[in-house]
């Protein structure tokens, strides 16, 4: 499992996205307590190659590994670490259906993504934040309030052990998309802080 977890990540740094999932799909029979690492790199292919294909104005196609970034992964046993409800996913979901101009779709996934209200430490949290504040809405400055709250008061290095959560919340603020250059040599978030950057931040709805 160790073995084919480094083959897949060698893979998914040279976008060979195929390789990756195969190295990920078959049964870890290591990860049974549940070590979330792997699962958090076999969803993190399905978004790369996702923003892979946005770039190229495949949409359609982006879409659906987008969903498919969602769905249960049980190779990885049923202890794994869960992100609150998939929303940094759903909120670029969201973006690509309102960059398609799918005014349902996009409207469908807000509503949903504002009537989560995920814990603060959280990546979720972050970007549950992020999309009330992009679309104006009256959860914004509550949500803000408790991310900040939460990061005042935890023991933790954050940008260690949360960077995608610090990424966020930095960028939502003062530093704006530069944040993103904090992931963009990172292992795991890499084509994410990339094409934030280079793709998400010149069309931002700040």
């Amino acid at each position: 499992d160790t073995s084919r977890c480094a083959m897949a990540q060698v893979a998914f740094l040279r976008k060979r996205w195929a390789e990756a999932r195969a190295h990920l799909e078959a049964p870890f029979w290591s990860n049974a307590e549940g070590d979330f690492a792997p699962w958090l790199q076999r969803r993190e292919v399905d978004v790369a190659e996702a923003f892979a294909l946005w770039r190229r104005g495949r949409l359609e196609a982006a879409s659906l590994l987008l969903v498919a970034a969602c769905e249960e992964m049980p190779q990885f046993g049923i202890g794994r670490y869960e992100f609150a409800g998939n929303t940094d996913v759903l909120y670029y979901r969201w973006r690509l259906a309102a960059h398609a101009g799918q005014s349902l779709v996009a409207d469908t996934l807000k509503a949903h993504i504002l009537r989560q209200m995920p814990r603060a430490g959280l990546a979720d949290a972050a970007y549950a934040w992020r999309l009330a504040r992009e679309t104006g809405d009256v959860s914004a400055a509550a949500r803000e309030a408790e991310l900040r709250q939460w990061s005042a008061h935890a023991r933790v290095d954050r940008d260690k052990y949360m960077p995608l959560r610090e990424a966020v919340i930095r960028a939502g603020g003062a530093e704006g998309p530069s944040a993103w250059s904090r992931l963009r040599d990172d292992t795991l978030w890499t084509h994410r802080a990339r094409f934030e950057m280079e793709v998400l931040a010149p069309h931002s709805h700040r």
